[in-house]
């Protein structure tokens, strides 16, 4: 696979070279290496506090039917793991 970046780091990739000229003006061919790493660079940031708190919030909408009155099964777990979940939502908030 022949890769090719463009004047603002935008990346590229054709099979074949005889497609070259499908290009935008201003392409030039890269390695493989450089192509990785402007890939890998220009990836989101991922917040490691809002995944915890997206995986809280799952937990918490997910059980919820568990707390029902009519809910006839042991919740001794669930409540536990539910009050953890909201601790880690308020104490994410907090440092924001």
């Amino acid at each position: 696979m022949l890769n090719y970046k463009d004047t603002n780091n935008n990346l590229y990739f054709l099979d074949d070279a005889s497609f070259a000229h499908l290009l935008p003006t201003g392409c030039i061919p890269i390695t493989a290496e450089e192509a990785e790493s402007i890939r890998i660079s220009q990836l989101p940031v991922v917040d490691p506090n809002e995944v915890a708190v997206a995986a809280a919030k799952s937990y918490l909408i997910s059980t919820d039917y568990m707390m029902t009155a009519d809910y006839d099964k042991d919740t001794a777990d669930v409540r536990i793991l539910r009050s953890q979940a909201r601790a880690t939502i308020r104490s994410v908030n907090n440092t924001i």
